[in-house]
């Protein structure tokens, strides 16, 4: 063997060794977690309802930084807000990015739902683009419209049959629904049954079921990918998905772009879709996505606060003070009234705190080697914020359990203090949209009515079950009923009177 080739050898051994003993060091300084079996880890470990409240009891044994494996996946669970702040925030370059998420984003999305698609050139040129429809300058020019629809949504309340028997959701998911449709396709949900609306909404309960951690073991095992279809039920449900949504979503884009009247997202998109290098289908995914984001899960805190509210009727008398005080108990509250309702606000960041809609939080994927205290997180690693364990850290949030609007400061804005919308570079860029949705609905309904719990034939409440959620990605409360008393007849006239005027704004824009 000759010097050059001897030398070469040694090299490599000595790359090798030193290679091994880097390996061995990380993983040492590896977060802990409970142990796994042979090749899938953790995998069949992970509940199959609700893993965010698993995860939030493993905390508890193995800290706020906690491993799992999930088969070849390492993924670390954070679950105190320090933890989050100092990994995702503080790094928030280097976990900016998503995993692939091969059936929910490739299959599903055609790797076209912003959500999940990888940071670099194309995330960045997608997310720029979407902000001219969920800044807060649209945000704050959305305010007629979000008027306009809460007004009729409590008309729709105090109409309906038997009001101190009433399950709401219908109608709140028509208000959230509307204003998100308004915004992108300058046409509103008049009905909720509209069949777009059926068609998006059925959309949503399949991502959002495709999408929830652990509910597909292809996630984890990355060979299943290449499974005959016959095994691998998933790929033909979720191809349909796609085929389905990606036709509904170009749809209703190309009939926007065509359309005169009222200036909205998707038109505006249009006209810098050249310039934004982006072909059709990417820009209806584009605008379609305003909808998963904003609606179902906008519908989803508000129908939480009216429980978290009938649950505590001390909260809803203080609410209802502030309001009259600012209203004169005349008017219905404005969006400009934001400023001058801090126990309102409160109110609307407490919901999205004990109440998150994205329960788990969002995966994201560490590009580089992230140090953290003691540990290590390895490049390749899936971090992610667990949002129902972070909103309950008692180092941030004394009596979590509690539901305490005053807990938080006046004169923070509403989107500020909360993990609820994300870490990071991947926070929700329509949460400013959703908070002020959110604070005039429950302004407005707390002005004319009383929130209480229905009653049956008998005469016996009927009881809200706090843990009656759905299992998808986004986690809303299931149907529950409710009983809406109005305050007094003056402010019942008043609703009806702010109805009229509502149903004249919102005559401008199409159906959907």
């Amino acid at each position: 063997m000759g010097t050059l080739s001897t030398a070469f050898l040694v090299v490599a051994l000595v790359f090798a060794v030193d290679q091994l003993r880097r390996k061995r060091e990380r993983s040492a300084r590896l977060p802990p977690g409970p142990p796994g079996v042979p090749l899938f880890g953790n995998t069949f470990q992970v509940a199959p309802v609700h893993p965010w409240k698993q995860f939030y009891e493993l905390s508890k044994q193995y800290g706020p930084v906690m491993r799992l494996q999930l088969g070849g996946q390492t993924t670390i669970i954070l679950s105190s807000y320090e933890a989050a702040q100092g990994i995702l925030t503080a790094h928030a370059a280097d976990t900016a990015s998503r995993p692939r998420q091969y059936v929910a984003s490739d299959l599903a999305s055609g790797g076209m739902r912003l959500l999940f698609i990888p940071h670099g050139p194309r995330w960045r040129l997608m997310r720029r683009a979407l902000h001219s429809g969920v800044s807060i300058r649209a945000a704050e020019s959305y305010a007629p419209m979000q008027e306009a629809e809460s007004a009729i949504l409590l008309h729709d309340i105090l109409t309906a049959p038997t009001p101190e028997r009433y399950d709401a959701g219908t109608a709140i998911r028509r208000f959230t629904t509307s204003i998100v449709t308004t915004a992108a396709y300058a046409r509103r949900s008049a009905t909720g049954q509209e069949e777009n609306v059926q068609r998006l909404y059925e959309c949503m309960a399949t991502i959002a079921r495709l999408g929830r951690p652990g509910s597909n073991i292809v996630q984890y095992v990355s060979w299943f990918e290449y499974l005959p279809g016959w095994l691998a039920p998933w790929r033909a449900e979720a191809e349909d998905a796609h085929k389905k949504e990606l036709g509904l979503f170009k749809a209703m884009f190309q009939r926007a772009r065509a359309e005169e009247g009222p200036m909205c997202f998707a038109r505006e998109l249009a006209e810098k879709q050249e310039e934004m290098e982006l072909n059709d289908s990417e820009a209806s995914y584009l605008v379609g996505s305003l909808f998963g984001a904003g609606s179902d899960t906008t519908a989803g805190s508000f129908l939480s606060l009216i429980q978290l509210l009938i649950a505590n009727p001390e909260v809803q008398r203080l609410a209802q003070a502030e309001i009259d005080a600012v209203t004169g108990g005349d008017r219905l509250p404005l969006v400009s009234d934001i400023p001058r309702m801090p126990y309102v606000r409160g109110c609307v960041k407490e919901v999205l705190r004990i109440r998150p809609v994205t329960s788990g939080g969002s995966p994201h994927l560490a590009t580089a080697d992230i140090a953290y205290g003691d540990y290590i997180i390895p490049a390749g690693s899936v971090v992610q914020g667990n949002h129902w364990a972070i909103n309950r850290d008692l180092d941030k949030f004394s009596d979590p359990e509690e539901f305490r609007p005053d807990r938080w400061d006046a004169k923070e804005p509403m989107e500020e203090g909360i993990g609820s919308f994300g870490y990071g570079r991947r926070v929700c860029p329509g949460q400013h949209v959703a908070v002020r949705t959110l604070f005039i609905a429950t302004a407005r309904l707390l002005f004319g009515f009383d929130l209480k719990l229905a009653k049956d034939e008998s005469g016996n409440d009927i009881p809200i079950d706090p843990n009656a959620y759905s299992n998808g990605f986004n986690s809303v409360p299931l149907p529950f009923p409710a009983a809406f008393i109005p305050r007094d007849a003056d402010r019942a006239t008043v609703i009806k009177a702010e109805y009229g005027r509502a149903i004249s704004e919102v005559s401008k824009y199409g159906i959907l």
